[in-house]
């Protein structure tokens, strides 16, 4: 009988190992766990998948579907639903009286989001990351359109701090805590080691290429140590579901270094760019200010954990998804709107992580129903669709069209790219150096290294910063105004070109050579 189980299951893994990749790709949504929790969430990978998924794929998998038909199906489905919705929302505004000049952000919004999901699609046809595709939409758009195609500022921050508030959810949900545990001291080292080299290095070379203060030349530099989140844990989650490195842990580690790593990087930033320039804010509060953010984004997200805890309220899978996604973006916007940014990303993360805990764990037990590890990979399958059809092209869409090269002094492009590939080298190395003695091998260590490189998020909320905050607070008679216009500008543009050197670089790196790097775990990998 044992034996007869046994073929069966073999040949259960073996029709599903030979899945399309389309398909491939949907059963690992339904199956993406990398976490292995003690007692009833040690199971398989099949386990995981529900007996309609099953049967739905198998169905497939008998019509003969492929790759490319699969892509087709899934990118006409999310242009119908992008169309219809901007389509309703027009109707809706142009009935409630709003003329075409009012609308004139929402339309440029909405040709971003219509054109960034072609653009990814397209980058998944040639076998590149989507979000190159989505961040080339948004670049040739700001390039080719210029002032005639605009977002204004504030609607940009919004949509890209709610994808934030989205993909580092998600990193909650999926984050295994206990490879995290056992290696806390390393991911504290991942964390600050190379953000403090970067930093205090292209700081030094902008002092040397662009003569700015060291004040001013180290907030660029914490500017360019911050990586990006939503690079980075985008394309470690997909590793992390197809079983790449889960063994070691090597994902997880990642995606908490990098949210961590944002927080201290922002906190660095608010530190010098405080006493670089006059503000409201005191050399004192603004070093406590990282410090607050951790602890704030702790406490707001475990406690937003505790309530979706209750699961004999969030009973069915639609509630928990629902609940979890407003409570998140409510973390986000509500930090924000205190001026601790880096406690809303934290506090997004720790929601994710409490909430994957109690579930998995059945906690607290007078007001949840029995453990389950089917609620965590439900909502995150459920929430990856949001992210995958709005979020994702909205975020890297916005994140392009902040790539406007108009608005690089054509005198200072060497030195900036200068700056960024010197620092760039340092962090490689001191991000390979901080994983000595880690258990991992020497390719294992040089691509962690590789997937510490990409910028994006962070550089395309803070670019622009500095110079706003010395147009609010020097006047344009002061005699240093224009020099520090100058100097300001330039930390502009760096940034910008950063995210055009690294991320690319970064994203082709996580998807091919981890693959090819680290070692996959058949059992959570399908």
């Amino acid at each position: 009988m044992t034996m007869d189980n046994d073929k069966g299951e073999t040949a259960k893994e073996s029709s599903l190992a030979k899945l399309p990749l389309d398909l491939e790709i949907e059963s690992q949504s339904s199956a993406s766990s990398s976490k292995k929790v003690e007692g009833c969430c040690a199971t398989s990978r099949t386990s995981y998948l529900s007996s309609w998924r099953e049967a739905n794929l198998l169905k497939k998998l008998k019509k003969g579907c492929t790759l490319k038909k699969g892509c087709t199906v899934e990118f006409m489905g999310q242009i119908f639903i992008v169309s219809m919705t901007l389509l309703l929302v027009r109707l809706i505004c142009e009935s409630l009286g709003y003329d075409s000049d009012d609308l004139k952000p929402f339309t440029n919004l909405s040709w971003l989001w219509f054109l960034s999901i072609i653009g990814g699609y397209l980058a998944k046809l040639i076998h590149l990351p989507p979000l190159l595709g989505m961040l080339a939409a948004g670049l040739l758009i700001a390039n080719i359109f210029g002032q005639n195609f605009s977002i204004p500022e504030k609607t940009s921050s919004l949509f890209t701090s709610a994808g934030l508030s989205i993909i580092l959810l998600r990193s909650g949900l999926e984050l295994d805590m206990a490879s995290v545990k056992r290696s806390s001291f390393l991911t504290m080292r991942l964390t600050c080691i190379p953000g403090i080299i970067e930093a205090f290095i292209s700081g030094i070379f902008a002092m040397i290429f662009f003569e700015m203060p060291f004040w001013l030349a180290l907030s660029l530099g914490f500017i360019l140590a911050a990586v990006s989140p939503a690079v980075v844990v985008t394309g470690m989650l997909n590793l992390q579901q197809l079983g790449y490195g889960v063994v070691k842990g090597i994902p997880s580690l990642v995606i908490a270094a990098a949210s961590f790593d944002d927080i201290f990087a922002i906190g660095g930033f608010s530190i010098c760019i405080g006493l670089a320039l006059p503000g409201e804010h005191s050399a004192l509060e603004s070093a406590l200010h990282g410090p607050l953010s951790l602890i704030y984004g702790i406490i707001v997200g475990s406690a937003a954990g505790a309530i979706m805890s209750i699961t004999k309220v969030w009973d069915q899978s639609w509630k928990r998804t629902t609940i979890i996604t407003l409570m998140s973006l409510s973390i986000m916007f509500g930090m924000k709107a205190l001026s601790y940014s880096g406690s809303g990303a934290m506090g997004a993360m720790t929601l994710g992580l409490v909430s994957s805990y109690a579930w998995m764990n059945g906690k607290p037990s007078a007001f949840a129903l029995e453990a389950n590890a089917k609620y965590v990979h439900h909502v995150e399958q459920q929430v990856s669709i949001i992210w995958d059809l709005i979020f994702e092209p909205i975020l890297f869409g916005c994140i392009g069209s902040a790539l406007n090269f108009s608005l690089i002094p054509s005198g200072s492009l060497a030195k900036s790219v200068g700056i960024i590939c010197i620092g760039s080298a340092f962090r490689l190395l001191s991000a390979f150096l901080a994983t000595v003695n880690s258990g991992f091998s020497t390719k294992e260590r040089i691509f962690v290294a590789l997937a510490w490189l990409p910028k994006a998020t962070v550089q395309a909320a803070l670019c622009s910063f500095p110079l706003t905050t010395l147009k609010q607070t020097m006047s344009s008679e002061d005699v240093n105004f224009a020099k520090y216009l100058e100097w300001t500008e330039q930390i502009l543009s760096t940034a910008i070109l950063s995210i055009c050197i690294t991320a690319p670089l970064g994203v082709v790196a996580i998807k091919f050579l981890g693959k090819r790097w680290l070692e996959k775990d058949e059992l959570t990998g399908l």
